[in-house]
């Protein structure tokens, strides 16, 4: 298990960085933060977007905040059960430790966000 919140951080960051290469964009990649965004003009819930959020991981003290929710929907982001008990605010979770149960659930939620992105043709 990861305590460490720069373990952490870098841990998810490994995790996220793959779909740089799927069409996302990176905002920022620093120390700290790691953003992906779609910067594909599209249409969600019947609103014009210039860019979407896809994913990002930041520490913050002595936590990590990844940033995760698929774009036109409300409340929580599908998450599993552990995963989802750290949700603090729509998609944003708060993680202070990191074991392999945790990542799995990262690594899903990614790829279904993924998919969804892709069948919405928003990246």
């Amino acid at each position: 298990m990861k305590t460490d919140p720069v373990e952490i951080f870098q841990t998810i960051r490994a995790v996220i960085q793959p779909y740089a290469a799927l069409g996302f964009v990176v905002r920022e990649n620093s120390e700290a933060t790691y953003t992906l965004w779609s910067e594909k003009k599209t249409e969600v819930a019947g609103q014009q977007q210039n860019e979407l959020h896809f994913a990002s991981v930041t520490i913050i003290g002595d936590r990590v905040d990844f940033h995760f929710q698929l774009p036109g929907q409300d409340g929580e982001a599908g998450a599993g059960l552990t995963l989802g008990s750290l949700e603090k605010t729509d998609g944003h979770f708060e993680i202070t430790e990191l074991e392999d149960t945790l990542l799995n659930e990262v690594e899903n939620l990614l790829a279904i966000g993924f998919k969804k992105f892709k069948q919405n043709d928003w990246v």
